[in-house]
């Protein structure tokens, strides 16, 4: 069952991406989380970070990603990169700050990648033209990408927070 939301996630992506590549400004979202409006906040944070032709499909996080990640720390939400979009795992049952707080944070992701300051390849990670491979096993806060996502998600949140 896994697998076929998977598959239907990637099947969608890849129908919205002809459309997408042929405007130059347009972005699609999909929503399939149990968080109602998100979508909204998603859009304003990718105008923010000036991203727009992208496709993004909001999926809740699943229970068994969010054990197999919270090492240490609470899993609210993080994004994958794959061929013609993006997914945004979100956890149910966020505040709206906390939600802000991680929308912002996974939209940075979303910008590293979509600048390929951040390539992440199934055993390698660059960042900005660096391999850190090496630093997945290192804590989570001190990863260079989370570090620069960190410093960089107050100004998106203060914006969101502005918006209804």
């Amino acid at each position: 069952m896994k697998m076929f939301r998977i598959f239907l996630i990637v099947l969608l992506i890849s129908i919205f991406s002809p459309i997408v590549k042929g405007n130059s400004d347009t972005t699609r979202i999909v929503n399939f989380s149990q968080v109602p409006n998100i979508e909204y906040y998603v859009r304003m944070g990718l105008e923010l970070l000036h991203i727009n032709t992208i496709n993004v499909v909001i999926h809740n996080l699943d229970k068994e990603l969010k054990k197999t990640f919270s090492k240490g720390y609470e899993l609210e939400g993080y994004v994958s990169k794959l061929e013609g979009g993006y997914i945004i795992h979100v956890a149910k049952g966020l505040t709206k700050k906390e939600l802000i707080t991680m929308l912002s944070h996974e939209l940075i992701h979303i910008k590293q990648y979509e600048s390929n300051e951040l390539i992440v390849c199934k055993d390698t990670i660059i960042w900005q033209g660096h391999d850190l491979t090496a630093l997945t096993n290192s804590e989570y806060e001190f990863r260079p990408w989370e570090v620069d996502a960190f410093n960089k998600e107050e100004s998106i949140q203060h914006q969101l927070k502005t918006y209804k």
